[in-house]
């Protein structure tokens, strides 16, 4: 997940986490810290990583952790943080899927990008590196829309990488950190299946 605001990064380090409760303080003494600065601050625990600047706070599980963890320590973060101004929310889900075969992985490749157009202005089969679709969501404060990213994924051969976010804007900047903990409240774990949804609703596309 991802908040843009105004952040004290050197605030968010482990012993200030365990201090607040949001953390044990074995969890705290294990942490892995890469930087504790005015500008950045950055470690990982076993289950999550962190990375806070001024104007962004990302919080992060690990691969194959669950992600619920991550959700109750945002929301007690901020819980706490109250008068920390925020302006935006990211649920993001990122997932590596293996293709059954070659010939698929390439069908889902010239689903999402027809290579028939490309005929005669590249010299040899081109080839999808990366597409992003978004979809303003209705009803909803400007700027709040959903981003899907397909790309060829680095870690899985003849896989596909997804990325997808539910972006939203808080309606004001009074009512942004009471907005944020409600739609960690509700909405986290329908978002984190509705981004399963989609990966795999596009994997299909690669099937005859």
């Amino acid at each position: 997940m991802v908040l843009l605001g105004a952040f004290n990064p050197t605030i968010f380090q482990p012993r200030w986490f365990a201090s607040q409760g949001l953390l044990s303080q074995g969890e705290a003494d294990s942490a892995e810290i890469q930087i504790i600065h005015p500008q950045v601050c950055q470690f990982n625990t076993e289950g999550f990583y962190l990375q806070v600047t001024p104007d962004r706070f990302l919080l992060g599980s690990k691969p194959d952790a669950v992600s619920e963890p991550v959700r109750d320590l945002a929301s007690g973060t901020f819980f706490i943080l109250e008068h920390t101004p925020l302006t935006a929310l990211g649920i993001n889900r990122q997932m590596h899927f293996k293709l059954r075969s070659e010939t698929e992985w390439h069908r889902l490749g010239d689903k999402l990008t027809p290579k028939e157009p490309w005929k005669g202005l590249l010299p040899s089969r081109p080839g999808m590196e990366t597409i992003q679709i978004s979809s303003i969501v209705p009803d909803q404060p400007s700027g709040t829309m959903v981003n899907v990213i397909v790309q060829p994924s680095k870690h899985v051969t003849h896989g596909a990488y997804f990325e997808v976010n539910n972006q939203y804007r808080f309606s004001s900047a009074e009512n942004a950190r009471q907005e944020c903990l409600d739609i960690l409240k509700k909405d986290w774990t329908e978002k984190q299946a509705y981004a399963l949804t989609i990966a795999r609703s596009i994997i299909s596309w690669s099937e005859e």
